[in-house]
C-alpha cells in the first residue's frame, strides 16, 4: 500500500508530464517560474540544516488542488 507522500509524488509527477515545464505548472498556480518547491518534492531533494527531504503537505497539496481545479 502507498504511503500518502508516494501517492502525492505519483500525481505530482503526473501534473509535470501535463505541463512539461516546472516553470509553467508554477505560472498556473500563480507562483514565481523559478520556485523550486515542487521539483525538490518530486526529487526528493535533502533540505539544508534539517537532514530530512522535501514533501508535499497538506497545505501545499489543498492549494494545488483549489488552483488548478483538481479533487
Amino acid at each position: 500500500m502507498q504511503t500518502v507522500q508516494e501517492t502525492r509524488k505519483i500525481r505530482l509527477k503526473m501534473l509535470k508530464s501535463k505541463f512539461v515545464r516546472w516553470g509553467d505548472l508554477n505560472e498556473a498556480l500563480g507562483w514565481d517560474r523559478t520556485n523550486a518547491r515542487l521539483s525538490q518534492i518530486l526529487s526528493g531533494t535533502i533540505r539544508s540544516g534539517r537532514g530530512v527531504p522535501y514533501v508535499m503537505g497538506d497545505d501545499t497539496t489543498r492549494e494545488i488542488e483549489e488552483k488548478l481545479g483538481l479533487e
